[in-house]
C-alpha cells in the first residue's frame, strides 16, 4: 500500500498554525517569529516533510513568463490582421459550412484548452470571431456570449490552467479528479452561453 506523504496542512493542524504560515516559516520569511518557525521546522522534521518543487514551482512562477505570454499573443494578433490571415480563415468556416455558434464556441475553447490563460486566447480568437459577432447596429451580445463562454468552458477543463494545477497538487489528487468536479458547472456556462446565443438571434 502507498504511504501518504504529510502535506502543510498536516503541519499547519500540529503547530496549529495556518497552513501560509507553515509556507512562510519553511521559506524563512521574516513575517514568521522565530519560536513559530523552530515549531513548524520541528513538525516538518518528525513527519519528513518535503517540500513538492513543482507545487512550489507553479506558485513562485515570475509575472515576466505571463507578461511574455500576453505579449505574445498581442503580436499574434496584431500579425494575423496586418497579413490578411482573418479574412482567409473566416473564408475558410465558410467553405467548411461551419454554422456560425459552432465556430463561436469552439475556436475559443479550443484555444482556452490549449493555452490555459484568458487573455491570449481572447487576443487570439476574437479577431477571427469579430465577423461572426458584428452586426450593422453594432455587436451581438448574444454572440460575444456564446465565445466567452467557450473561452471559460476550455479554460475551466485545461489541463494546463494554473488553477487546477495548483489544485491537483495542494489536495494531492489526480488532475482528472479536479477536471470532474469543475465539468458540471463548466457545462453549465456552455449551455447559458448557447442559450443567449439562441435568444438573442
Amino acid at each position: 500500500m502507498k504511504s501518504v506523504r504529510p502535506t502543510s496542512r498536516d503541519i499547519a493542524r500540529l503547530a496549529e498554525v495556518s497552513q501560509a504560515t507553515v509556507s512562510r516559516a519553511l521559506r524563512n520569511s521574516p513575517l514568521v517569529r522565530p519560536e513559530t518557525r523552530e515549531r513548524i521546522e520541528s513538525i516538518a522534521r518528525e513527519l519528513s516533510y518535503r517540500t513538492d518543487r513543482r507545487a512550489a514551482g507553479l506558485r513562485t512562477r515570475r509575472s515576466n513568463t505571463l507578461a511574455l505570454l500576453l505579449f505574445g499573443a498581442l503580436w499574434f494578433k496584431l500579425i494575423l490582421e496586418a497579413s490578411g490571415a482573418v479574412g482567409q480563415v473566416v473564408g475558410f468556416f465558410d467553405q467548411m459550412h461551419l454554422p456560425p455558434l459552432v465556430v463561436l464556441f469552439v475556436l475559443p475553447f479550443l484555444v482556452g484548452f490549449s493555452t490555459g490563460v484568458t487573455t491570449p486566447t481572447v487576443a487570439i480568437t476574437y479577431p477571427f470571431l469579430m465577423p461572426f459577432i458584428r452586426t450593422p447596429d453594432g455587436t451581438s451580445l448574444g454572440a460575444e456570449t456564446l465565445a466567452f463562454a467557450g473561452v471559460m468552458f476550455g479554460l475551466a477543463i485545461s489541463p494546463i490552467h494554473l488553477c487546477l494545477a495548483l489544485s491537483a497538487s495542494y489536495f494531492d489528487t489526480p488532475l482528472l479528479r479536479i477536471v470532474m468536479k469543475v465539468l458540471p458547472p463548466a457545462l453549465c456556462v456552455a449551455g447559458a452561453g448557447f442559450a443567449v446565443a439562441l435568444l438573442s438571434r
